[in-house]
């Protein structure tokens, strides 16, 4: 399994601090199962969609959205 994590660099929100101190421990369990998890910075909308094509139906994937943590 991948999980795609595309994130915007904002001003961090008290959310988007909360979701990032849960991928710190989340990263970990994904290793230890074998996921990988691709944290993806995106500046333009073009980073989220290049990033989304070019795993796109060549693995099972999870997109989980900027601010939040599966």
């Amino acid at each position: 399994m991948t999980i795609l994590h595309p994130y915007a660099p904002t001003v961090p929100s008290a959310r988007t601090r909360a979701a990032w101190q849960a991928w710190g421990t989340l990263d970990g369990w994904c290793t230890a199962h074998g996921w990988i998890v691709h944290h993806v910075r995106c500046t333009t909308p073009d980073d989220y969609d290049a990033a989304v094509r070019a795993v796109w139906g060549t693995i099972d994937l999870l997109i989980a959205e900027h601010d939040l943590g599966p």
